[in-house]
């Protein structure tokens, strides 16, 4: 096993599901893509990973639990969130999907490095459907969850929507961001 596929097997433990592009744009970014996809293959079938056709030709590969079909979309949309994280120079640092804190349970939560050496954190909602105030106004005793649940966070987190729909809702006290789900304005929110 190459250093790099290790590295693959870490990446995909950590964001749970990607498929083959989200990996080849982080560890294969420089070669063709047929040397991506005999790696995926290979550390597939030595079951260091799992994998499975979805939308067609395309695999999604995955760590432990086979994705719920109804979410796939919306979880590769988290994972596409890390990726241009981590091609625009940020180092994540910690990162927990379906993150609980009280009865706030957000689709990630992330602690990162930015570019200039800080460390900050975020939780990230991707809303693909529905009204984005269900998933933003869950915040509003931010604060107070946060101090009720002891966390050794020195700062509170950003809220960082994912969200095509045009509808925007403000938290007095807290950075709520928006990007649409091409990631245009990652460099900003971050």
């Amino acid at each position: 096993m190459e250093a790099r596929d290790k590295k693959v097997i870490d990446f995909v433990n950590m964001v749970g599901i990607a498929n083959r592009e989200q990996i080849r744009e982080v560890f294969f970014p420089e070669v063709h893509q047929n040397i991506c996809m005999r790696r995926l293959k290979k550390i597939a079938e030595d079951e260091y990973i799992n994998r499975f056709k979805y939308d067609g030709n395309v695999f999604v590969y995955y760590s432990d639990k086979k994705p719920s079909k109804r979410l796939i979309r919306h979880d590769l949309y988290i994972t596409d969130f890390v990726v241009k994280m981590i091609k625009e120079g940020y180092e994540i640092l910690e990162f927990k999907k379906s993150f609980i804190i009280g009865p706030i349970i957000s689709d990630a939560y992330i602690k990162y490095l930015t570019k200039d050496g800080k460390e900050r954190h975020l939780v990230l909602e991707v809303q693909l459907s529905n009204k984005v105030e269900d998933c933003v106004l869950k915040y509003k005793d931010f604060r107070n969850i946060i101090l009720e649940n002891k966390q050794e966070w020195i700062t509170i987190p950003r809220i960082v929507v994912i969200t095509d729909m045009k509808q925007r809702v403000e938290l007095r006290g807290l950075k709520v961001l928006y990007d649409n789900t091409g990631l245009d304005n990652i460099g900003e929110l971050l």
